[in-house]
């Protein structure tokens, strides 16, 4: 199974794209999306992030790339310890506003809206000019009354049958997101554990020596070496972010999984 790294996803993906409020501002990425994006990379082990360009990232002084990593490392912890980051990843809850139920409702309302129009004109069946043309404007009125009422009332029995279905749904998925809730509470911790020792054993075999050369077609950079060409994308980025940012956030993983290990 592809290891997924959380911390190589964030720190790595954009380094120091994703610290604080002040860094945030800086790449115009919203800290909403931030965290959402923590919580897919979380679910799902990929990550695709609003990209910080490569200039605006070697742009900061090499000596301020490990404490912009440092920053970057505390928005990542206090993130993923919210006990709503759970909820982002449980991002699936039922839709609790019955949208047939409403429509429902509102033809009803024109329903009884049309009996009491009709049951007007049932008066008016008194000015025919016969007492025979009186019943058969009676008559026909009625019919249409009784059958607009048929109409409406088995729509009143869909409703709330289908409302009484859509409840028992929403009550069994609560249900069950609450047991998914607690199970990933429960592996939280070993998570971030793996996650973590994954993106240092990857950061840790960065070649920050390797050569490119230009792609065929000249339009990009590729490696020289062809089994770093292959390499995931994960990889790539920790090289093109470079060696202060990488071991920055190597050393700040590193002191999170002791940590986290020990309980601290």
């Amino acid at each position: 199974m592809k290891p997924t790294y959380l911390f190589l996803l964030i720190a790595a993906s954009l380094l120091i794209g994703w610290q604080g409020t002040d860094v945030l501002k800086r790449f115009s990425i919203d800290r909403e999306d931030a965290r959402r994006a923590l919580a897919s990379a979380y679910k799902t082990g990929y990550l695709s992030p609003p990209n910080a360009a490569d200039e605006l990232l070697k742009a900061v002084p090499e000596g301020e790339r490990a404490a912009v990593v440092q920053a970057l490392g505390k928005f990542v912890r206090s993130a993923v310890n919210e006990p709503a980051f759970l909820d982002l990843i449980l991002d699936d809850a039922p839709d609790e506003e019955n949208d047939r139920g409403k429509w429902a409702h509102e033809i009803v309302a024109d329903y009884d809206a049309d009996i009491v129009r009709m049951k007007e004109n049932l008066k008016n069946c008194a000015e025919s000019p016969t007492p025979e043309d009186k019943k058969r404007c009676e008559d026909a009125t009625r019919e249409v009354i009784q059958s607009i009422e048929q109409m409406r009332d088995k729509l009143k029995s869909d409703s709330a049958n289908h409302n009484r279905q859509v409840r028992d749904q929403i009550l069994e998925i609560r249900t069950m997101r609450k047991e998914q809730r607690q199970e990933l509470a429960n592996a939280h911790r070993p998570k971030l554990i793996e996650r973590l020792e994954g993106f240092v054993t990857m950061a840790k075999s960065v070649d920050f020596a390797a050569q490119l050369t230009p792609c065929r077609g000249g339009r990009k950079q590729c490696f020289v070496n062809p089994a770093y060409e292959s390499k995931n994308a994960d990889w790539k980025r920790c090289y093109r972010a470079g060696r202060a940012y990488t071991t920055a956030a190597i050393a700040y993983a590193e002191q999170w999984l002791v940590e986290l290990k020990t309980g601290r």
